[in-house]
């Protein structure tokens, strides 16, 4: 299984800032209190754009996610829960 800390290393890669005060991804609580890694949609990435967008008002206004967490999660059997309408949260899918 990955660890929590492999997954916020390799989001941060994925997601670069423009300011390196600030991170696309960390670790977290969960809603049921657990220690997970997290993606949050305040922080944009260098691309001008967040890695996620529950309100998906410039995306069709649906949640939308980047593909790119899709193919990191197929990787690493991982899958991704709202924990709220600001951050994502990946588990083990074992």
């Amino acid at each position: 299984m990955i660890r929590n800390t492999t997954i916020v290393k390799e989001m941060n890669k994925i997601f670069k800032t423009t300011n390196s005060k600030y991170k696309v991804s960390f670790i977290g609580e969960s809603c049921s209190g657990n220690e997970v890694a997290m993606v949050t949609s305040e922080t944009p990435t260098s691309e001008g754009i967040s890695a996620i967008d529950y309100y998906g008002e410039y995306r069709g206004n649906y949640p939308w996610v980047d593909s790119r967490i899709d193919a990191f999660c197929e990787k690493h059997n991982l899958y991704y829960e709202w924990e709220n309408c600001a951050v994502i949260g990946f588990y083990s899918k074992y």
